[in-house]
């Protein structure tokens, strides 16, 4: 009869992680065995079984390793495995495996090995990031000799880089009232996805009253949706205004962009004068004067008319005199 390999009882240890956070119940079970516990029974009635096993796993390996990163929802692939090779139920983990709220991740239990970590999607209004992380966790349980390891992955944030507004016909800032009707305003833009379709809204405001300009009692605006690839230089945003009812107004358009329902960038500056345009009151307008020889002439010419025909009275009789 063989026998089993007998039990070192000296120091039994049932755990019970309910009352502490994993790592600092890992650590309490490393300082535990470290101390003379000869058995260990992992005791965890409310973990589930997939659960269970990675804790137990963790004690066994006895290491722990946060990794953190921010500013981008991630998923993560273990080296050798294939993402595409995978059941349904393992696909579930790495699918919900996403940043939360505030961009952030925490990964824990990784065995040693080397990880790769990969952008599959930005957050709305931010491009995609190429790049592929890489990082190896040793056989005791560090990150580069680190227990815990930081990544911040950045993204560009698509934004409006500035606007320019224009009279179309004149591409003048300034115009009489009445003259043009059509405000031009070129839109450009930094850090666009060129697959994805946005919307631009367009408003004129009232630069001196801060307040929508109103036609006919209604707000004057104008909308486009177009796709990123085809607004490598720009945008034109065109509005229709009757300048003849706008005399002495400066008018400022401000523009806002969307992705989806999602709003992402907006340029509003009632003070930004690249944004503005304006219409002059005819009295405005400047009259150009004539100087010089031309003035000469026309005084000549006036001193002359009237010698000729200057009416002089002598012994009361009337009678034209002549030079």
């Amino acid at each position: 009869m063989k026998h089993m390999n007998p039990v070192d009882l000296k120091l039994y240890l049932v755990t019970d992680s309910g009352y502490y956070d994993e790592k600092r119940f890992l650590d309490m079970v490393e300082k535990a065995c470290r101390g003379g516990v000869t058995l260990l029974q992992l005791r965890e009635k409310n973990r589930g079984g997939r659960e269970y096993l990675r804790l137990a796993q963790a004690v066994k390996d006895g290491f722990l390793v946060d990794f953190l990163t921010v500013e981008s929802k991630l998923k993560f692939l273990e080296e050798g495995i294939a993402y595409d090779d995978l059941p349904e139920e393992e696909r579930a983990v790495y699918e919900n495996t996403f940043t939360d709220e505030n961009g952030e991740i925490h990964l824990s239990y990784l065995r040693p090995g080397i990880y790769c970590l990969r952008e599959t999607e930005p957050l709305t209004g931010y491009m995609k990031n190429e790049n592929v992380w890489e990082f190896q966790i040793s056989e005791d349980g560090t990150v580069e000799g680190e227990k815990e390891k930081i990544l911040e992955i950045k993204n560009e944030h698509t934004r409006i880089l500035d606007t320019h507004a224009v009279w179309k016909e004149s591409m003048a800032k300034e115009i009489t009232a009445g003259e043009e009707h059509i405000i031009c305003d070129t839109v450009r833009f930094k850090y666009i996805e060129p697959s994805a379709f946005y919307t631009m809204k367009g408003i004129l405001m009232d630069a001196d009253t801060g307040r929508e300009l109103l036609q006919n009692g209604k707000p004057v605006t104008t909308e486009k949706t177009f796709k990123g690839e085809e607004a490598k230089e720009g945008i034109t945003m065109e509005f229709d205004v009757d300048s003849s009812k706008l005399p002495g107004k400066r008018i400022v358009v401000f523009e806002v962009l969307y992705l989806g329902d999602s709003l992402i960038d907006a340029h509003r500056d009632l003070k930004n004068q690249d944004q503005m345009v304006s219409v002059l009151k005819k009295e405005e307008v400047e009259v150009t004067v004539k100087t010089g020889d031309d003035m000469r002439k026309m005084r000549d010419a006036a001193i002359t008319a009237f010698a000729s025909i200057c009416v002089v009275y002598a012994g009361g009789k009337r009678r034209k005199r002549r030079n």
